[in-house]
């Protein structure tokens, strides 16, 4: 996913906004359902320059389907073994992770690969540790899920080529 879309119930940016009903009760207004790069899709089919869309995960929004433009989607690689190579388009970046980008990348990529129940990792949770962080010494933490316990894998960006 390439920035943020509102799926469509239609084929056009004109056409209805698929309502979140659950937020909007909870909330008390209209909220629409979002897709972004913490969101994974599968294409169902295409029409034009849009495709329609069912998301995969986060888990709990695979009932939501509807149409996005084909520029807004990207493919995802893989691994030969099948695991999902990880790209900068795939995190959530602040002051503090942005300036580790490619170690954050080599090291989610290397955890995915390597840690057991992380194939799929929570790119939304990449943070800087207060407790564990050290002036001139940051670590960093992502969360996996391992058979739907979610836990938390450190490293530093020194680690990136030490991660097993």
């Amino acid at each position: 996913m390439v920035g943020s879309f509102e799926p469509r119930t239609t084929p056009s940016k004109s056409g209805d906004r698929i309502k979140n009903q659950k937020a909007s009760t909870i909330l008390g207004s209209v909220h629409y359902h979002e897709i972004d790069s913490s969101t994974t899709v599968k294409q169902l089919c295409a029409h034009g320059d849009w495709s329609e869309v069912q998301i995969v995960t986060p888990e709990w929004l695979t009932f939501v389907k509807g149409w996005v433009p084909n520029e807004v989607l990207r493919g995802i690689e893989r691994t030969g073994s099948g695991i999902r190579v990880y790209v900068e388009s795939d995190f959530i970046w602040d002051d503090d992770t942005s300036k580790f980008k490619l170690q954050i990348i080599a090291a989610a990529n290397r955890i995915a690969q390597n840690q057991a129940g992380c194939a799929n990792l929570d790119t939304g949770t990449v943070s800087l540790s207060p407790s564990r962080s050290k002036p001139g010494d940051p670590v960093f933490f992502i969360t996996c899920s391992r058979s739907g316990t979610p836990f938390n894998v450190w490293f530093r960006p020194s680690d990136v080529g030490n991660l097993n």
